[in-house]
């Protein structure tokens, strides 16, 4: 599982007292996932709340965090290789808005709030949510 964490090219724009403009290129994305995410979707989770715990056969997904900290674990479901990652939407760690992290097919994976406050995680994904043939329960 190499190369999983991207910085990405996004223009965030404080242009005026109290609102951030945060601009995504869809097209780098698109190279990422080896093709154009058709389905963004937000995903808010309250403090200690996970979601995920699954997989996908066909959907790409690259996921970024928009606001508090998130933990991002990833498990190759034939390699059994597992990987973690911080996401924050604070610059000063780690990880901020500015990287994502690309899952790939056969890619479980589970999101955990680690924050005090909600978290707000957006995903580009090349495939609705929760299409049957594609949603695999997998615990990581």
């Amino acid at each position: 599982m190499e190369h999983l964490l991207h910085p990405l090219s996004i223009k965030i724009r404080p242009e005026k007292h109290g609102r951030t403009l945060t601009q995504f290129d869809i097209a780098e994305i698109g190279e990422l996932l080896g093709e154009m995410p058709a389905y963004p979707y937000v995903v808010r989770m309250l403090p200690g709340i996970t979601a995920g715990n699954h997989y996908h056969k066909k959907k790409k997904e690259f996921l970024v965090c928009l606001e508090g900290e998130l933990k991002v674990t990833l498990e190759d479901i034939v390699t059994k290789e597992r990987i973690a990652y911080a996401l924050s939407a604070d610059s000063n760690l780690p990880a901020p808005a500015t990287d994502g992290i690309v899952v790939m097919p056969q890619i479980a994976h589970v999101v955990e709030n680690t924050g005090n406050s909600t978290a707000t995680l957006l995903v580009f994904a090349t495939h609705s949510a929760r299409e049957k043939d594609d949603d695999f329960e997998y615990i990581v």
